[in-house]
């Protein structure tokens, strides 16, 4: 079965997801407990080996911390020669530069994420998923992140932005996310073959 990381509307949701929800040092990470809970997935420590692996182009490495939907939905990992090409596709990675700017957001210390409590699917009891939300210290952000930041949103917006504004719609998502107004972002984890992997398949709950 042929999978194209990039071509993924999924793997996409989630790659812009961890821009701007992930707040994982970019250090190898110690051992700790799960902050969902004893033998639940790690997201951090999950999602700074995909990004790790993707900037050294590692593809077995990558593809070891992705499940994938077989034919009847149930999660498989996602295996070079199997469930996934035996070579990279040319547009399986991020650019460099895009990686890098991922990898300096991913240690920044001026944002926390708060999990809500993972949840199996309805239809599939070995995959969780988790709300994320971000909360950010406004004050803290150096003008460089912040230049990033407004970079990003003048892109999606079309149109140059001025960072007062940008800073006030986030505000104004983060109070509507913590009220139940909208819906938080979502991460899903499957467990499979003992290990916790990003799930790129439909998450519903």
């Amino acid at each position: 079965m042929a999978f194209n990381l990039r071509a993924s509307p999924c793997a996409l949701f989630c790659c812009a997801l961890l821009f701007f929800a992930a707040c994982a040092q970019t250090a190898p990470l110690q051992p700790q407990p799960s902050p969902l809970g004893a033998g639940k997935p790690h997201p951090e420590q999950i999602l700074v080996e995909l990004f790790r692996s993707m900037e050294a182009r590692d593809w077995p490495a990558l593809c070891a911390c992705i499940a994938v939907p077989d034919s009847k939905g149930k999660p498989i990992a996602l295996v070079p020669g199997q469930t996934a090409p035996a070579v990279p596709p040319a547009d399986a990675w991020l650019p460099e530069a895009e990686v890098q700017g991922l990898r300096s957001f991913l240690k920044a210390g001026w944002k926390r994420v708060v999990y809500s409590d993972a949840r199996t699917l309805a239809d599939n009891a070995t995959v969780l998923a988790v709300a994320v939300r971000v909360a950010y210290d406004f004050g803290a952000i150096p003008d460089a992140e912040r230049r990033m930041l407004l970079g990003a949103a003048s892109a999606r917006a079309g149109k140059v932005l001025n960072w007062d504004g940008v800073a006030a719609q986030m505000r104004e998502r983060e109070r509507m996310e913590a009220s139940g107004l909208i819906p938080a972002q979502r991460l899903a984890f499957a467990l499979v073959q003992g290990r916790w992997r990003l799930w790129l398949g439909p998450v519903n709950l």
